[in-house]
């Protein structure tokens, strides 16, 4: 799809963000190693939900304890939940491994400024076709709407947007949307319950703000 300036200027932003990143201090080998040990998800670390029962993450909010870089999963780490979310509903018989994901996205350098300002929704793409997953980037909400107007049962969108853009300091949000029998769509992690809430359309996910860009899942 065409990006339009909003999207050139946008993307531009995000590469901007990525080149200007470093690390406030330098770690020692010694540092490094203790840190690789940490990020191994061993078992005395609970860093797969440990209640999820290899169901789609619906609650980003009860995650706050599970580092994400600089931040923490609950604060920031929507994307690799919208990915785990994505390869769990696109293959039921076997779960993802959440703990490798999240490593896979910072091995990858999609974190922005260390996981404080999230991830960089222009990696999704490559992210999940590591894992391989064709994706459709859409960055036109017309063009959005019309697609998952006609799309059938159980297709799946990964979509991210501005949180409000009366209120841009919000941030932005990625969830996972799946088409349902009666046109209607499960939306796993759009708003913070424990169970996926239910749009009628676009508009009505989107709320108070904008398409940043949606990936449509080519299952």
């Amino acid at each position: 799809m065409k990006n339009s300036l909003y999207q050139k200027i946008h993307r531009m932003a995000m590469k901007i963000m990525h080149a200007v990143y470093r690390p406030f201090k330098k770690r020692s080998k010694e540092n490094e190693a203790g840190n690789k040990t940490a990020s191994a998800f061993g078992s005395d670390l609970p860093y797969a939900p440990a209640d999820n029962g290899q169901k789609p993450i619906t609650n980003q909010g009860k995650y706050k304890h599970l580092k994400y870089g600089k931040s923490s999963i609950g604060d920031t780490g929507c994307i690799p939940i919208a990915i785990y979310n994505v390869m769990l509903l696109g293959n039921r018989e076997e779960g993802p491994d959440f703990g490798e994901i999240v490593e896979r996205v910072k091995a990858l350098k999609a974190p922005l400024f260390g996981g404080r300002m999230g991830t960089d929704p222009y990696m999704i793409d490559e992210i999940l076709r590591g894992y391989g997953i064709e994706t459709e980037e859409i960055t036109n909400k017309k063009d959005l709407a019309r697609e998952m107007a006609e799309a059938e049962k159980g297709t799946l969108f990964l979509i991210t947007q501005w949180n409000d853009m009366r209120r841009p300091l919000k941030g932005i949000h990625a969830y996972v949307v799946e088409k349902h029998a009666d046109d209607r769509w499960a939306c796993y992690n759009l708003v913070y319950r424990d169970y996926p809430t239910r749009a009628a359309n676009l508009a009505e996910m989107l709320g108070r703000g904008r398409l940043i860009v949606a990936n449509r899942i080519k299952l």
